[in-house]
């Protein structure tokens, strides 16, 4: 199985780097973070103030975070993307519970000493109130200023990249939805997104605020790919599919 795995890489049919899942968050129980559900994968910022739980929904398990004083939220390390890499690309799905939304989502170089905050993103996605009750903005902060860039519908899942470029602090970012890849597609942004702040550190962290009181928004599926990788990494490539295939038939010959 590993010569025929080597000999379709060496074809160029398999993809020689994967992508790396963040948190799909299917191995953690439902419930808030700060009673270690995650067993200390994820931190709550602010507790007491804020929430942040690993919601569930017909079995599949996410992260949410609301807040009662203050817009915090939620923060993972993350493998650190490198001040020295010119490409490198998120995907993450996310999911809007209503049109009132303040939320941000995105890589931080840093996690402030005893609570992140919004000045800590990098890269800064974002959902911001919808202009009517069936949908939500999605957003990104652009250097100094918020731009809108796409209205999303409610209820629906949306998967989303970001092709980030350290060496010059920008991104551009791709939508799709279903088993769609963006593979083809042009950003949905005319010009690229500045980091929000700009810095010379490694990305090692993913981090989660919002402003608003409501478990309103849902996060799954976060994943890290090297270069700009626009393939929907929930849905198996053929040559993967070719390989799982000859897997099974080859362990069919042995038993014989």
């Amino acid at each position: 199985m590993q010569r025929f795995f080597l000999l379709f890489l060496m074809l160029g049919i398999i993809p020689a780097a994967e992508a790396v899942l963040i948190d799909d968050f299917q191995g953690y129980t439902a419930g808030l973070i700060r009673d270690g559900v995650t067993g200390g994968v994820w931190t709550e910022i602010t507790a007491g103030t804020s929430f942040a739980r690993i919601g569930e929904d017909a079995g599949n398990l996410f992260l949410q975070t609301g807040w009662t004083g203050g817009g915090r939220g939620a923060f993972r390390s993350i493998p650190a993307v490198p001040n020295t890499s010119s490409a490198v690309t998120l995907f993450l799905q996310v999911y809007a519970v209503n049109s009132s939304q303040d939320t941000s989502f995105g890589l931080a170089d840093q996690i402030t000493t005893s609570a992140a905050n919004w000045g800590d993103f990098e890269v800064q996605i974002a959902l911001g109130n919808g202009d009517d009750t069936q949908h939500v903005n999605l957003r990104a902060r652009d250097g100094s200023t918020v731009e809108t860039y796409l209205p999303l519908e409610i209820g629906r899942w949306y998967n989303v990249w970001a092709v980030i470029d350290q060496t010059n602090d920008w991104f551009d970012m791709y939508v799709s939805t279903g088993t769609d890849s963006a593979v083809g597609m042009s950003p949905i942004n005319p010009d690229p997104i500045n980091f929000r702040n700009g810095t010379v550190a490694d990305l090692s962290y993913f981090l989660a605020l919002t402003n608003y009181r409501d478990f309103n928004y849902r996060l799954d599926n976060i994943y890290l790919m090297d270069g700009v990788n626009l393939t929907n990494p929930l849905v198996p490539e053929p040559a993967s599919m070719m390989l799982l295939g000859l897997g099974g038939l080859l362990s069919v010959l042995r038993k014989r």
